[in-house]
């Protein structure tokens, strides 16, 4: 429209440009392969990487289970252990409570009904999410979308998305961020595990 006005035609043959706003939530909890895809990035530019100080980040108490059973059953297991308590002490991480237990209870209740059950891990996190008001991040969202009432953000559209463009925050009342001094000590921690250990989890 800009280029008509001013009297420039645009070559029909040239493909139109639309850009298009991403709205990514201010919480998201980490699901289990974010946070491994992000202990075996090794350019430093994982979508953990990048939404940091952007969202406000966490994780459950479930998924930090999963990563120790990993490096437990891992060649490395020392390394590896290190890396996932570095990251650890970067994190928010959520328990399950009650008030999640009961929820899971339901949800699970409601899919077997329908015949859809789902693995308890991720039912729990699921129910946790929903509880603390989170979205999750994962690559895992066939299971997930189970959940109509759960966000859930597919983990290499959003990294695709982010490459792309700058992401638009949505906002969320009450919410809380990381202050900055928080996050550059995180990236801190998470460089010195880091450069402990090159290798996957697993």
């Amino acid at each position: 429209m800009e280029d008509e006005r001013r009297g420039n035609k645009r070559d029909p043959k040239q493909p139109q440009r639309i850009l298009v706003s991403l709205e990514i939530p201010k919480r998201i909890v980490l699901d289990t392969t974010a946070l491994v895809n992000h202990l075996r990035s090794a350019d430093q530019k994982s979508i953990v990487t990048r939404l940091e100080g952007k969202t406000q980040l966490a994780t459950t108490i479930i998924n930090i289970f999963e990563l120790y059973y990993g490096a437990y059953k891992s060649r490395e297991v020392k390394r590896n252990l290190a890396a996932v308590k570095g990251l650890r002490s970067t994190l928010q991480v959520f328990n399950l409570t009650e008030a999640s237990a009961e929820r899971a209870g339901k949800i699970l209740a409601h899919l077997e009904a329908k015949g859809r059950p789902l693995d308890p891990r991720d039912l729990f996190v699921a129910s946790i999410c929903l509880e603390q008001g989170f979205a999750v991040l994962t690559d895992n969202t066939e299971h997930f979308k189970r959940i109509p009432e759960l966000e859930t953000l597919p983990e290499k559209e959003l990294s695709k998305a982010l490459e792309e463009e700058t992401p638009k925050l949505s906002s969320v009342a009450g919410t809380k961020t990381i202050s900055r001094e928080d996050w550059r000590r995180a990236r801190r921690v998470i460089r010195n595990s880091e450069a402990r250990t090159k290798e996957s989890l697993g």
